[in-house]
């Protein structure tokens, strides 16, 4: 009942509309608002590169690593086990490990997540069909960015 109700609630009219609510919901630290904007597939991307990220990050530091095991065991995630994105509350894993990168590790190795994307900037839509292409340029580096309509909402891929 709440995705439902916060999917009315945010705009993804278009893949400019998603990309700016995506973008301004990441930047302000709104998970599950930011996770609205994702498909499906792509939360679970989101939520194992965060945990690949903060697994290099720990390099086997004896305070940040058991912290971030015991995030994990409050989730129910296991090393080696798919995340079952039915039933996670991926927005309270999201938020643990962001509060976990800013409490446990050291500036150069903190998740940074909301500074890229709060620093990208969106150029060329092209649209065709249910799909949509987006130029997407952060700290000088170009790369695509790709959304999908479903159900006549846009999603980032």
């Amino acid at each position: 009942m709440f995705r439902d109700i916060l999917k009315k609630s945010i705009d993804q009219s278009s893949p400019q509309a998603a990309l700016e609510g995506f973008k301004r919901a990441l930047t302000n630290r709104k998970w599950r608002r930011t996770l609205a904007y994702l498909a499906p597939k792509a939360q679970g991307h989101l939520i194992g590169a965060l945990l690949m990220g903060a697994g290099y990050a720990t390099d086997g530091d004896r305070v940040a690593t058991p912290k971030l095991v015991k995030v994990m065991q409050r989730h129910g995630l296991r090393k080696n086990e798919k995340l079952n994105l039915e039933t996670a509350n991926l927005a309270a894993i999201v938020r643990d490990l962001m509060k976990w990168s800013d409490k446990h590790l050291p500036e150069d190795k903190k998740l940074d997540l909301v500074e890229n994307v709060a620093q990208t900037e969106y150029s060329e839509y092209r649209i065709d069909g249910d799909s949509a292409y987006v130029i997407a340029t952060c700290k000088g580096r170009q790369s695509e960015t790709r959304l999908k309509r479903i159900d006549d909402r846009w999603y980032l891929i």
